[in-house]
């Protein structure tokens, strides 16, 4: 019994994700069997035993039917439950397409299946292309062709929804894609083959498509006319489902605009009126105010969270999803959920997350609330830029500067480097913010020699206007930071904070006394897993640090072709 009360209470979106898992397995064994067709007929009709053969257990048979009575249910419900059919054109097309998958699924089982099941015959893939590509001149098969796609499409969007908060997530996207794309195509070639050699043979051989038909046609006549009528009564019956569901909001509409409804005021912004029981992101929605929602309102993601300033206490408590997700982040008990809080009573609140950035979220390095992980931070600093700037024309000093950045910033991005930010006469990097600490140490390495490099190609280039050579100081560390997407809403930049970072910067001034143009800490030496045992370890004392930071200073290489070589 102690086991049992241990499991929680499933919620919503973990069934809707389980179910639609559970769909996208059969959907993919289902494809790949279809893959199998480019080869032949026969091919893709003998490989059935593998792909399809759970399928048909009595462990795969009920999972496959509940997971498929349960997602529709469960969208019937989603369509159902939303005070506002405004919504963003990706969430648009999932819920869409996402009754019409019950549709598709249940005309293949009426068709493939129930068939089966009475004549206690395996309907194999001949007789299946036989009545999609011959019989009506092959237009089911086109029309099974398109439904492929919208139930492919939907699985996609479902997952995008599901994975984009994962760190892997942006750099296997682009993979992703490509076999979203390349899969389902393969199994539409595969499929119009099959559909090709039946045609040919049924023209050649009509005794054979006869004989086929014949041997189905033991089964009951109503179970025959379902069964040969599925793709249209599936759609149907899912058509009459979905008009219910809108009923029912119009019902429900009505009965909530006679017991009044609800204020909600955004700070400095309008003030719009809403059912009860309406969320208030649907609120945003239906008054064309722009609110963060990067999960779709799930509540997996906190990019619609607001601070209700005014009404908290009268707001129903946090359910088990939005009480997960905060519990993340830790903001006060009067930051809530907007996807998920549902007011009784007026009240006022502030969208904490510009929509403008919420494309950001999960794409970028780190992502707009940013996440505490470890990094490489680089500071380049330019010498003597005071000096500099007192002997010449602001337009000549401007000019020399964006050629210095220039160079700075393309050795960053040349070694997978990230250019944080820039101060008057230096710059912030980070590397191995997607490759890991060891190869973004020997990156952040490369990267410091390319710089090198590329700064005496500058100085020759303008020998005649300088007086002296641009010299820089770098300094490498690596370390704990916070690391996301900060700034204006409109020109945000993906920076560090914290000890790491003012570690650092003082790295990085130490170049002068120890007349070094690099000095690399001791960590980021053994992260990067660099032999400087010839040269010597010098160590430094940090404000705000106990411990002193270990170095090296390093000397410019005489040749930093040869040095990155070795890296």
């Amino acid at each position: 019994m102690a086991v049992f009360e241990k499991l929680k209470r499933p919620t919503v979106n973990q069934l809707r994700l389980a179910s639609g898992l559970v769909m996208a397995a059969f959907i993919v064994s289902h494809l790949s069997n279809h893959i199998v067709g480019l080869v032949s007929l026969k091919a893709a009709d003998d490989a059935r035993a593998i792909f399809m053969t759970f399928w048909h257990t009595p462990i795969g048979m009920p999972l496959l039917y509940s997971a498929l009575v349960l997602h529709m249910a469960l969208g019937l419900r989603s369509l159902f439950l939303r005070r506002s059919l405004k919504m963003p054109a990706a969430e648009a097309i999932q819920l869409s397409f996402g009754l019409l998958v019950p549709s598709v699924l249940l005309a293949h089982i009426a068709g493939t299946r129930l068939l089966g099941f009475t004549t206690g015959l395996d309907v194999g893939y001949p007789y299946e292309v036989l009545i999609l590509w011959v019989d009506a001149g092959g237009f089911r098969g086109a029309l099974q062709s398109i439904l492929l796609i919208v139930v492919w499409t939907h699985l996609c969007i479902g997952l995008d929804y599901s994975l984009r908060l994962r760190s892997w997530y942006p750099r296997g996207r682009p993979w992703l894609l490509a076999f979203a794309v390349a899969f389902p195509l393969l199994a539409l070639l595969g499929f119009a083959d099959m559909g090709q050699e039946v045609a040919a043979r049924a023209l050649t051989d009509p005794a054979w498509a006869a004989a086929l038909k014949v041997k189905f046609s033991a089964a009951h006549p109503t179970v025959a006319w379902i069964s040969a009528n599925g793709v249209w009564l599936a759609p149907a019956m899912m058509g009459a489902l979905v008009a219910l569901a809108l009923l029912g909001r119009l019902i429900r509409h009505l009965i909530a605009a006679r017991r009044g409804r609800v204020a909600i005021s955004y700070g400095d912004g309008p003030t719009v009126k809403i059912d009860r029981g309406a969320s208030i992101l649907e609120a945003s929605r239906l008054n064309d105010i722009p609110h963060a929602s990067f999960c779709g309102g799930r509540g997996r993601c906190t990019t619609c969270r607001v601070r209700v300033d005014v009404g908290a206490d009268a707001l129903p408590p946090p359910n088990a999803i939005e009480a997960r997700a905060l519990a993340k982040i830790g903001e006060p008990d009067n930051v809530r959920l907007a996807c998920q809080i549902r007011p009784t009573e007026a009240c006022s609140v502030t969208p904490l997350i510009a929509a403008a950035r919420e494309h950001l979220v999960g794409r970028g390095k780190g992502g707009v609330f940013g996440e505490e992980k470890d990094v490489v931070v680089v500071f380049i600093d330019l010498r003597d830029s005071t000096t500099l700037a007192e002997r010449r024309l602001p337009f000549d000093v401007v000019f020399i500067l964006n050629q210095f950045f220039s160079a700075m910033s393309d050795a960053v991005e040349r070694h997978d480097g990230h250019y944080s930010n820039f101060t008057g006469d230096g710059l912030m990097a980070m590397f191995g913010l997607e490759n890991g600490l060891k190869a973004g140490v020997k990156d952040a390495m490369s990267s410091a020699f390319a710089m090198l490099r590329a700064l005496d190609g500058l100085n020759a280039r303008m020998a005649g206007e300088l007086d002296n050579p641009l010299a820089i100081g770098i300094g490498v560390h690596v370390g704990h930071a916070i690391v996301g997407e900060m700034g204006p809403p409109k020109h945000p930049v993906l920076t560090a904070l914290g000890d790491t970072v003012n570690t650092t910067a003082r790295l990085e001034s130490l170049t002068k006394g120890y007349d070094v143009p690099l000095v690399v800490s001791e960590a980021a030496a053994r992260a990067g897993g660099l032999d400087l045992s010839g040269l010597p370890r010098h160590e430094t004392q940090v404000k705000g640090r106990t411990e002193p930071v270990a170095f090296y200073a390093i000397p410019a290489p005489p040749a930093p072709t040869e040095a990155e070589a070795a890296l």
